[in-house]
């Protein structure tokens, strides 16, 4: 029997040597890890912090091969080693690596060792569930704003379109130069993005201000617009036709009309005021009366100041014609070649009624046109204008011994004229002249061009 019982014996040691060996060889290690932190717990009841911190970064020395559970406990009783030691962010530091790998660890049966330390460690605590559980976000966008417009959310002023707001009740408010404020709410919800086109209304526009300069007037002028005294220069007016007088000492009176656009501002000035060559002159002659300069003033044609200012006067012009005549007349119509003569009384700056006479000429025919028109000039003072002009004439006609002539016919036209020297002006037009004969059954239609000169003569 004792053989058998020897035996056994051996048995049984070769089996715990087996299991020995099955079992992993950081399992010691575990043990050492587990030794060493309820070693340092030791210290730290018995008040020795130092001891137990120094016992602690054994324990969580990665060759210890310590398990996440016994990491966490490591670190808490080293958390709390800082707190005694006074080192507050050591431990602060230290209670996040804790948390870290294993959030929902409870050390209420720690209190005891630090006054301070369930304090700190549930405020580590939620600054962690925070950082770990980012607060829900939803997204906002606004889209067709003005590039000038301004948006606020919830009165903060976003320089971006596109932004992340917490889920809820939001205000917006837009404001752009021409629009009027807009505001409105919108609710978002976490993870959904919205999408707002705000719908922007116009204010009315206010039309531009109507306004008349009148610049480079002497020192001691006296300004009158519409016979209202000016002290300033530069006022609104109405749209329209105003009368500008100006009376300056050492100068002839001025007056002129100028004509101001709805929603513009003219610039003038009165540069051909003449200067007077004596007092005595100055004192016989009152505001806006016409006084005319005795030799031409530099800058400007002598004749524009004389339409400025209204005389009665004359001119005399000739032009280079051109007709083009009806299809009705001599075979087809054609083209005639001639001259005309003619002569104006100016009745006033705008107004002045011509007398004129044009003969001209195609293959055999000869073609003959007294006439009578009245013209309107709309810029007198300056020295290029339009002009436009309607009137009577009859069209005499002549070929190979036969004659005819219009029972009657008018024309109108419009042109300009530009003065190239103090009283000599360049004219071009063109009118369209409507003829009745009595030999043709339909009305002839011609139209007429002529480019020439004119001349100021008998102003006064």
């Amino acid at each position: 029997m004792k053989p058998l019982k020897w035996l056994g014996r051996l048995l049984l040691v070769g089996l715990l040597t087996l299991v020995a060996g099955l079992v992993p060889r950081h399992a010691t290690a575990q043990s050492a890890a587990a030794a060493l932190t309820l070693a340092a717990r030791g210290q730290l009841d018995s008040l020795n912090a130092d001891s137990a911190t120094t016992l602690l970064v054994k324990a969580l020395d990665p060759r210890t091969g310590a398990t996440a559970t016994e990491r966490v406990r490591a670190l808490v009783l080293l958390g709390v080693c800082e707190l005694i030691a006074d080192r507050s962010a050591e431990a602060r530091s230290v209670f996040q690596q804790a948390l870290s790998l294993d959030p929902t660890i409870r050390v209420d049966s720690l209190a005891f060792l630090h006054s301070s330390f369930l304090s700190i460690f549930d405020a580590e605590r939620g600054s962690f569930v925070r950082a770990e559980r980012p607060a829900p976000v939803a997204h906002l966008e606004v889209r067709g704003l003005p590039d000038s417009a301004q948006l606020r959310v919830d009165g903060v002023l976003w320089n971006i379109r596109t932004l992340g707001v917490t889920p809820g009740l939001h205000r917006l408010q837009v404001d752009a130069p021409g629009f009027e404020s807009y505001r409105d709410s919108v609710i978002t919800e976490a993870g959904i993005s919205v999408v707002m086109t705000p719908a922007l209304t116009r204010l009315p526009q206010k039309p531009p201000p109507t306004v008349l300069v009148i610049e480079r007037l002497p020192a001691n002028a006296q300004l009158k617009v519409d016979g209202a005294l000016w002290t300033e220069r530069r006022q609104e007016v109405t749209p329209g036709l105003h009368r500008i007088d100006i009376l300056a000492q050492g100068y002839e009176p001025f007056r002129d009309s100028v004509l101001v656009l709805a929603g513009t501002t003219l610039v003038t000035s009165p540069n051909q005021m003449i200067g007077r060559a004596t007092q005595a002159r100055l004192g016989s002659t009152q505001v806006g009366e016409a006084v005319h300069p005795s030799q031409p003033v530099q800058g400007l044609p002598a004749a524009t100041v004389h339409l400025a200012n209204g005389p009665r006067g004359a001119q005399f012009a000739a032009t280079f014609c051109l007709w083009r005549l009806d299809r009705q007349l001599f075979l087809g119509g054609g083209t005639a070649l001639g001259v005309q003569l003619a002569f104006a009384y100016d009745a006033s700056a705008h107004l002045g009624l011509w007398l004129g006479a044009m003969i001209g000429s195609y293959s055999s025919i000869t073609v003959l046109e007294p006439n009578l028109s009245l013209a309107y000039t709309l810029a007198p003072s300056r020295p290029t204008s339009l002009y436009v002009l309607s009137g009577v004439h009859i069209l005499y006609d002549s070929w190979s011994g036969t004659h005819i002539m219009s029972q009657y016919g008018v024309h109108l036209g419009i042109g300009f004229r530009t003065f190239v020297s103090d009283r000599v002006a360049l004219r071009f037009d063109v009118r369209e002249e409507f003829d009745r004969y009595a030999a043709l059954s339909n009305a002839a239609f011609n139209t007429l061009f002529g480019a020439g000169v004119s001349v100021a003569i008998g102003r006064r």
